[in-house]
């Protein structure tokens, strides 16, 4: 989901309206488009996310950064299909509308969908939103994959040194309410039934993806391939990431 309003300073750097309104005029069948202004979406760290609006409604289009891309790690092909492949499922994802392999209309393949406004979580948690603590008790997750990258973004409220210098984005999980992690992982063994005597080792892959994750954004940023603000301390994560990393698996419990 997106934020209710876009950056308020308006950047329309890989997403040219004088190319996307054409785009969308002739695709979706109707002139409103011509006439469209576009909006950086800020608070991303990898690819760039946009909202598109004319009188014709509003659209979000999806792009990767503007240099220094990863082979598939920013495949626009790939997600629309998945998210297009997912509508009719009980999965929640947003209407697809158009997606274009052609790199010459904005240096590389973009798609548009359906802007779906909601709250993104972050340090707070918003009104109307697990507001007592006894509604925030951590659901059943799948694979230990998942459960470990969760561990590395979950956030306990006593958290210092290494963690509190890794953290990429902020957590609201440090409220009261909100289970810490070693209990995150006995409530996920007891529900789930499944071992996790190697959830350490998980979550050890866990901080070193996201730790080559940062340092790919920040190379993006050093060589000015990246648009909107928070990049310029994520070089700074990457080597607190890599030490919780080693110290979850040379100790063999869940940091």
């Amino acid at each position: 989901m997106i934020d209710d309003q876009p950056d308020p300073a308006r950047v329309t750097r890989g997403a040219d309206p004088a190319a996307v309104g054409p785009y969308l005029a002739k695709t979706l069948g109707d002139d409103r488009w011509l006439a469209c202004t576009v909006d950086l979406i800020s608070g991303g760290k990898s690819n760039l996310t946009y909202v598109v609006e004319s009188a014709a409604g509003a659209l979000v289009l999806r792009r990767p950064p503007l240099g220094g891309v990863l082979p598939t790690a920013h495949d626009m092909v790939r997600e629309y299909r998945v998210i297009t492949a997912l509508r009719d499922t009980a999965v929640p994802v947003p209407r697809t509308y158009a997606l274009c392999e052609n790199p010459a209309l904005l240096g590389a393949p973009f798609y548009l969908m359906e802007r779906v406004a909601g709250p993104i979580v972050g340090r707070e948690l918003p009104p109307g939103y697990a507001d007592r603590p006894e509604q925030r008790r951590s659901t059943l997750g799948d694979p230990l994959a998942d459960v470990g990258l969760l561990l590395v973004y979950w956030s306990d409220p006593d958290d210092a040194g290494a963690r509190t210098d890794a953290m990429v984005t902020p957590a609201a999980t440090a409220h009261e309410g909100f289970p810490r992690r070693r209990e995150v992982v006995e409530l996920y063994a007891a529900r789930s039934g499944r071992d996790v005597s190697a959830l350490p080792w998980y979550q050890a892959f866990g901080f070193f993806k996201l730790a080559v994750v940062c340092a790919g954004i920040a190379a993006r940023h050093r060589a000015g391939a990246m648009i909107g603000d928070g990049f310029e301390d994520v070089g700074a994560r990457v080597a607190p990431l890599v030490d919780l990393g080693r110290a979850a698996l040379a100790e063999g419990v869940v940091e």
